[in-house]
């Protein structure tokens, strides 16, 4: 399919407990026609799904030029493209409400991994 594909990162307790919201958001993304691809998250790990799990049409070109090295954790066989993320957990995507009390301490890490993506 040409339709946008996009990760929206979701707490798995959200999930379990119904919350309403994702049900909107994802009927929303279908209406627009986009496919949606919710990520549940246990805690704080959003980074290394997005480092692990995520590609993009960006980031496969870099790879192939060699502009972008993919770090060694980064598993193929399981990677989705997407075209876009959506963080809906509420928390930066590096360092959880820790790792926020401390003004730009994990910018440069998130900012990496997107420029990627």
């Amino acid at each position: 399919s040409t339709a946008p594909r996009v990760a929206i990162l979701l707490f798995r307790k959200h999930v379990i407990t119904e919350q309403r919201y994702i049900m909107d958001l994802i009927t929303q993304m279908e209406k627009l026609g986009i496919i949606p691809v919710p990520i549940f998250i246990n805690g704080v790990e959003a980074h290394t799904i997005v480092r692990d799990w995520l590609t993009s049409e960006n980031e496969e070109s870099g790879v192939a030029r060699g502009t972008i090295k993919r770090d060694s954790t980064y598993q193929p066989s399981k990677a989705i493209k997407v075209d876009a993320i959506v963080n809906t957990i509420g928390f930066p995507l590096v360092g959880g409400p820790a790792g926020s009390m401390e003004a730009g301490r994990n910018v440069a890490v998130a900012e990496t991994l997107l420029r990627n993506m």
